[in-house]
């Protein structure tokens, strides 16, 4: 393939987004080939180190606000008809409870999720600073009784112990969570993206 063709298909890929998207787009992908055929590639060569149009413009899409999307098929598309009107006006009653309940349920997913999350870091917050707390006031408890004593200090060592070794687990369930959370949103913005286009 092309550069020209190359750069006709991707034009022809994001038809959907604002014209200085496209161009900007467009001048970015023949940037990349012209740099590939001063590097000693023939136009072919360059053009197939690029990857697939779809992949290419996919990619376009997901990184673009969807309201600049909207904005633009809007623009684009004709005007409903007085019939398309009359039904989504009675449609209202049904789709919209519909999408807010979709709404609620994956936003309360997420609310129950981070409630987790944040309560075992309370747990683990009040595990290490009671055994801090306790080590610190310890000396005072010596007065009553030194066996009184080495167990306070060995439950407050097992209580800060505890509250250190679940803190990384923790971490790194929340760092998952976070990777989740924005691989979900990518997925949940192309598949927007790709039905309402």
């Amino acid at each position: 393939m092309t550069k020209s063709e190359f750069l006709q298909l991707l034009s022809e890929k994001l038809s959907q987004l604002p014209a200085a998207e496209i161009e900007r787009s467009v001048s970015y992908f023949s940037e990349i080939i012209d740099d590939r055929i001063e590097d000693g590639f023939s136009e072919e060569e360059a053009v197939a180190k690029l990857d697939s149009i779809d992949d290419i413009s996919e990619q376009i899409l997901c990184e673009m606000p969807i309201t600049a999307i909207v904005k633009t098929k809007i623009k684009s598309s004709k005007k409903p008809s007085t019939l398309q009107l009359v039904l989504i006006i009675l449609g209202i009653p049904f789709w919209l409870p519909v999408l807010i309940a979709v709404f609620s349920v994956i936003m309360s997913v997420y609310i129950v999720i981070w409630s987790v999350i944040i309560s075992l870091f309370a747990v683990i917050f009040a595990l290490v600073l009671s055994g801090i707390i306790t080590i610190a006031l310890s000396p005072f408890l010596f007065a009553q009784d030194p066996s009184y004593l080495l167990v306070q200090i060995g439950i407050s060592l097992v209580c800060a112990g505890i509250g250190a070794v679940l803190f990384f687990p923790c971490v790194r369930l929340s760092s998952l969570l976070i990777k989740q959370t924005v691989s979900f949103s990518k997925f949940l913005k192309s598949y927007i993206i790709k039905s309402f286009i």
